[in-house]
C-alpha cells in the first residue's frame, strides 16, 4: 500500500486529491488538535502527575526519542514549518539571529486549509518578525498572514519580554485577537484554554485543524490559580504549573471524541536551566543539545493509532508537517521541508524511519550543534567534539569522544553534522 494512502486509512481518511477551492461540507473527516507544551523534557513527564497526558498515552503512541530544539523559536518553527534549526537561527525577541519563516514556505496552516479545514492558532506564535512587516502589515495579523484563520488568546513572543508593558506576567499579559490588541488580566493559560473551546463551537460541523500553543510552564515561575500554596523554590512552582497545564488540557480533551479528532502533545523543548529536575544539571538542559535540552514528551491518539503503545524510534518536530501531509494525501512542493513523514511509525511503533537527526542552536554565546541516531550522539560545542552511546548512557556521562575504540563512529558522524551544516 502506498504511504500516502496507507496512512490516509489510518486517520479515517479516503484518499483524495486536492482539491483547487476550499470544500467545507465533509464531515468524515476528523479534526485535528495540536497541544503544544512550553519548557518540559521528556523527563520531566516521568516524575510529575500529569494524569491528562497519561490518559492521552493509554489511547495512543507515546514516543520516548522525540526532539525539538534547545530553544522554543526554532522548535516552533520546525513544528509548523517542516524545517530544521538553522535555516531559522532564531526569532526570540532579537537577541537571536534572525530569519522569518517565508509566506511561500509550506507550513500546517496552508495543508490544512487547503483541504477545506476551518484553522486556528491559540497561544503563543514565538516566530519573531516575519516579511509582511516591511510591506507595512500591522504585526498582530502575522499568524493569519501564514495561513491561519484566526489567532486568539494571542502571545507574539513571551509574556515576561519582548512585547508588552510592565508588570508582564501571567496575569498581565498583551493579548492579539485577531486584529485585536489589548492588556489581558486573565491567566493565561485558562485563556487559551477558553479561546479554543468557544471557536470550536463557532466551526461545529466544519472539519478543524487547531494549535493550541500554552506559555506555561515558561517563565515566570509562580502559583497557579485555583491550587494551594507551593511551598518551596522556582522547581516546586514550574511543577506545579506543569501540573495545572495538565488539569487544563484534561478539560480540553473532555470535548474531545478521540474517535473522529486526532490529537498530538508535544513540548518545543526541555527543561529551563533555572530549575533543573532530578537527575539534571543546570549546564544540560535547554539551550544545550544534551538530552534533556531537545528530547521533548510527545503522544499521538486519535482514530486508527494504537493505544497504549510506546515508540523509540525518532521523531523530530521537523516530521510533524510531512506525516499530515502524508494523511491528507498532499505532496509538498514549495519551499524546503527537512522532515520525513512518520505514518508507518504511527500504524506501527515497532517501525523507524529516520537513521538520524538533527539539532542546534546559535546565540550570541554558544554554538551547540549535534546530530542523533538512534545509538549516538556526536555533538559539537564551540568547535569542541563530544560523543555519547546512548543506548547504553542515555544520561550522557561518559563522553568517547577521545576514546580510540571510537574513532570510527565520531568521524563518520562529524561527517553528517558537516553535511548537513553545508547544506543549510
Amino acid at each position: 500500500m502506498k504511504l500516502a494512502a496507507l496512512f490516509c486509512l489510518l486517520l479515517g481518511l479516503g484518499a483524495f486529491a486536492p482539491p483547487v477551492e476550499r470544500d467545507r461540507s465533509s464531515s468524515r473527516r476528523p479534526n485535528v488538535l495540536v497541544l503544544v507544551a512550553d519548557d518540559i523534557s521528556d523527563r520531566d513527564l516521568d516524575h510529575l502527575n500529569t494524569p491528562a497526558v497519561d490518559w492521552l498515552a493509554s489511547r495512543g503512541v507515546r514516543f520516548r526519542r522525540a526532539y525539538g530544539a534547545p530553544v522554543c523559536s526554532q522548535a516552533r518553527r520546525a513544528l509548523q514549518f517542516g524545517e530544521f534549526f538553522s535555516r531559522d537561527a532564531g526569532g526570540h525577541c532579537g537577541f537571536w539571529r534572525a530569519r522569518a519563516p517565508s509566506m511561500r514556505q509550506p507550513n500546517l496552516a496552508r495543508l490544512f486549509s487547503s483541504q477545506g479545514y476551518a484553522t486556528g492558532f491559540f497561544g503563543k506564535w514565538h516566530l519573531g518578525s516575519y516579511p509582511g512587516a516591511s510591506q507595512g502589515f500591522p504585526w498582530q495579523e502575522v499568524v493569519r498572514r501564514h495561513g491561519y484563520d484566526t489567532w486568539r488568546a494571542g502571545i507574539p513572543q513571551n509574556v515576561d519580554a519582548c512585547v508588552g508593558g510592565s508588570p508582564k506576567n501571567y496575569w498581565r499579559w498583551q493579548r492579539v485577537d485577531d486584529d485585536s490588541v489589548r492588556t489581558e488580566t486573565r491567566y493565561v493559560t485558562d485563556a487559551i484554554r477558553d479561546a479554543f473551546l468557544g471557536w470550536t463551537e463557532e466551526v461545529r460541523g466544519t472539519p478543524w485543524f487547531a494549535t493550541v500553543s500554552f506559555q506555561s510552564p515558561h517563565r515566570p515561575f509562580h502559583d497557579p490559580p485555583h491550587r494551594p500554596l507551593v511551598l518551596g523554590g522556582p522547581r516546586a512552582k514550574y511543577e506545579a504549573m506543569v501540573e495545572y497545564l495538565d488539569i487544563v488540557i484534561g478539560e480540553i480533551l473532555a470535548t474531545l471524541d478521540l474517535r473522529d479528532t486526532v490529537v498530538l502533545f508535544v513540548a518545543d523543548n526541555g527543561t529551563p536551566s533555572s530549575v533543573p529536575g532530578p537527575g539534571q544539571a543546570a549546564n544540560r538542559v535547554k539551550q544545550t543539545t544534551y538530552e534533556d535540552g531537545i528530547r521533548v514528551p510527545m503522544v499521538w491518539a486519535g482514530p486508527g493509532i494504537p493505544a497504549g503503545r510506546e515508540s523509540t524510534a525518532l521523531f523530530p518536530l521537523v516530521d510533524v508537517l510531512p506525516t499530515f501531509a502524508a494523511a491528507l494525501g498532499v505532496k509538498v512542493r514549495e519551499g524546503h521541508v527537512d522532515g520525513v513523514s512518520q505514518a508507518r511509525v504511527l500504524a506501527d511503533p515497532t517501525q523507524a524511519m529516520r537513521a538520524r537527526l538533527f539539532a542546534g542552536v546559535d546565540n550570541a554565546t554558544t554554538t551547540d550543534h549535534a546530530v542523533v541516531t538512534p545509538r549516538f550522539k556526536y555533538r559539537e560545542t564551540q568547535g569542541v567534539p563530544s560523543l555519547f552511546d546512548l543506548a547504553a548512557d542515555p544520561f550522557e556521562e561518559a563522553d568517547l569522544a577521545a576514546d580510540p575504540a571510537w574513532k570510527g563512529v565520531r568521524a563518520t558522524l562529524a561527517q553528517e553534522l558537516a553535511r548537513f551544516r553545508a547544506g543549510l
